[in-house]
């Protein structure tokens, strides 16, 4: 699996109460992104 280091950044994922776009705001949040 990638690899990528999301400290300090931010993230903004809209519609992420579920499926996909929960998915990717969990992803984006174990990376390190605010």
């Amino acid at each position: 699996m990638l690899k990528i280091d999301l400290s300090g950044k931010l993230a903004f994922a809209t519609a992420s109460s579920k499926g996909i776009g929960f998915g990717t705001a969990r992803i984006l949040a174990k990376a390190g992104a605010d």
